[in-house]
């Protein structure tokens, strides 16, 4: 048995939803970030003059997690079709009644999104996004969202059982093989995955504290028990920094070489004792320190720069720009956060690579964005 990397395609992060921001990227926003534009005019469903058909996406409280094999269901008086989310999210519902009085709804692991009451017209595509909440306030315990499916034909598994071991909060796979764990403590714990055709098998995990783990379950057909699981973890999201943007600028910007991230399990391996020390080895910056470089008195500038009027890089700490490079600053990087309390960082190295959001007061220099736990 084997869990493998899940990515289902998000939606326009929060932080890139300005006017500036989109037309910076546009480019690579056209059929990326836009699941509207994606979902129009492509509903797939047969043409009938006397139905229409509901289109949309089905994502996390946050809106940043297509949420796969969510069954959404919609109904009217005598009838009802139930269809399934795909790998990003998204859903198709055809051959609606029009002029009906339609109640559609989203349900994925016990929760449940809130009730759409609508109508369509006769050849219309109604597009609505449904949420289901699995934010938990409890700062002691993170969530599991994964997919089982047969590790030869790589069909669903509908059925199979998937719990935390000697515990309850079991949860049971659906027709698309999805299932969802929340209130995970936080740390190792074990996982079990059961059925009555593939036998139990378990492994271990480790679950962040207000962070979603996703994952893809293969099971082998025999039945061997608990043999343990072959877990590859996706990634680690924490919440604060799905809902600022940071993972969909990491994956965009960091491919097409237009900035450098570091999350928070990187920080930690750095070892560093001050916050300009975790960056100091990023391409193309420098450390210009006046007390040698293993003080804490330095600042973060980018190297072959020399010729503009600024040195300083701009610094944003949870989205306030703290240190100007055009202003004289009272303050140090090292003084104002240390790196245990950083949860990731942006690097752009120049004007040209820094979204519209972080440009800052003087925009000549490049930018360090700090986004603390």
């Amino acid at each position: 048995m084997s869990l493998v990397p899940v990515r289902p395609r998000a939606p326009v992060p929060p932080g890139m939803r300005t006017p500036a921001a989109q037309h910076f990227f546009a480019a690579a926003a056209i059929g990326l970030f836009s699941w509207a534009q994606t979902l129009a005019g492509q509903t797939g469903c047969p043409a009938d003059g006397d139905a229409g058909s509901l289109v949309g996406v089905v994502l996390d409280e946050t809106r940043t997690l297509g949420l796969p094999g969510v069954e959404v269901s919609i109904r009217w008086a005598g009838d009802r079709v139930v269809v399934a989310s795909g790998a990003d999210g998204a859903f198709t519902a055809c051959s609606l009644p029009a002029g009906a009085e339609l109640i559609g709804v989203a349900s994925f692991g016990g929760m449940s999104s809130g009730v759409l009451r609508f109508a369509v017209e006769a050849g219309q595509t109604y597009e609505h996004e449904f949420l289901i909440g699995m934010s938990d306030d409890d700062d002691e315990t993170g969530r599991v969202l994964g997919t089982v499916v047969d590790a030869g034909t790589g069909e669903p598994v509908d059925g199979a059982v998937v719990g935390l071991a000697g515990a309850g909060g079991q949860a049971l796979t659906n027709a698309t093989g999805a299932f969802a764990l929340n209130n995970v403590p936080a740390g190792e714990t074990t996982i079990d995955v059961q059925h009555v055709a593939y036998g139990t098998r378990s492994a271990s995990v480790n679950v962040r504290a207000g962070a979603s783990t996703s994952l893809l379950v293969r099971i082998d057909p025999e039945p061997i028990e608990l043999e343990p699981l072959d877990v590859v973890i996706e990634e680690v999201r924490l919440t604060n920094l799905e809902t600022r943007g940071f993972y969909e600028r990491k994956e965009w910007l960091e491919k097409a070489g237009l900035g450098h991230f570091l999350t928070v399990d990187q920080i930690e391996r750095r070892g560093a004792r001050y916050t300009t020390h975790v960056v100091a080895d990023v391409p193309g910056t420098r450390l210009d320190c006046t007390q040698g470089l293993m003080s804490f008195d330095c600042e973060i500038s980018f190297a072959g720069r020399s010729g503009l009027a600024c040195m300083r890089a701009d610094v944003f700490i949870d989205g306030v720009n703290v240190i100007q490079s055009d202003r004289a600053s009272h303050h140090r990087l090292d003084e104002l956060v240390r790196p245990y309390d950083i949860a990731g960082i942006e690097v752009y190295s120049g004007p040209a690579s820094t979204p519209a959001e972080f440009s800052g007061a003087s925009g000549g220099c490049g930018v360090v964005v700090i986004w603390t736990k």
